[in-house]
């Protein structure tokens, strides 16, 4: 899949995701859904081609027990409260992916990560959400709006950027 969305005339964007793996299509569905006109630039051929292998192709989504635990320090308990593995699933849940439980491991209820890819498609489609594929970026100026700028020559303009870069 190369540029989901195309609109060569009009590269404005309220947010910027750089990288189309799991984090970044999940923080792309979280901010369009709350009214943002968001972009998510990959550098490689195809988004999510992580989340199609992960758990050997069932797409392990998350453990039980208490996340914040998992931690090695409490920062992280700023960001994350006893409810996150509910607000997890409850996410899936809304974007058609029903998880069930497998050895104290969360996966798609299908058993079949292309269940999870499809599901975060078709909310990019349904929530006009663009993505730019071999769009790698090269350099980011300016302080909101940030200018920035991609190998294939084509720039962006947003007001705020994340940086889902990814392993």
């Amino acid at each position: 899949m190369q540029n989901l969305n195309t609109n060569k005339s009009i590269n404005q964007y309220d947010v910027c995701i750089i990288g189309g793996g799991a984090s970044g299509l999940t923080a792309s569905v979280i901010l369009a859904k709350r009214g943002f006109k968001v972009v998510i630039l990959e550098r490689l051929v195809k988004i999510g081609r992580k989340v199609l292998v992960s758990g050997n192709g069932k797409c392990n989504l998350m453990g039980t027990g208490n996340l914040s635990e998992k931690y090695n320090t409490d920062e992280v308990l700023k960001i994350l409260d006893d409810k996150i593995n509910e607000k997890i699933e409850a996410f899936f849940n809304e974007i058609g992916v029903y998880l069930k439980l497998d050895k104290n491991r969360y996966y798609p209820y299908s058993g079949q990560s292309s269940t999870v890819l499809n599901a975060f498609l078709k909310q990019i489609t349904n929530l006009n959400i663009d993505v730019m594929t071999l769009s790698e970026v090269v350099s980011i100026s300016g302080h909101s709006p940030f200018q920035i700028s991609t190998s294939n020559g084509t720039k962006y303009v947003a007001k705020n950027i994340v940086l889902t870069s990814g392993s």
